[in-house]
């Protein structure tokens, strides 16, 4: 597997990457890493009430 790992910790970047990374969201873990782990922190409420994150399941 080809793995990168980057962290992130201002708000701004956080919200900068999965607006880049959210329309490829292909698995059922990642999407709840996301939602339970960052977006669901007291940091992020105002910026979850603003996006609406979806797991694709096209098959493209």
């Amino acid at each position: 597997k080809k793995t990168i790992f980057l962290v992130i910790t201002a708000i701004e970047g956080i919200k900068k990457a999965i607006n880049l990374i959210y329309v490829n969201i292909r698995t059922e873990y990642i999407f709840n890493q996301i939602t339970n782990y960052i977006l669901n922190q007291d940091n992020y409420a105002e910026f979850s009430k603003n996006f609406n994150l979806i797991l694709n399941l096209s098959n493209d």
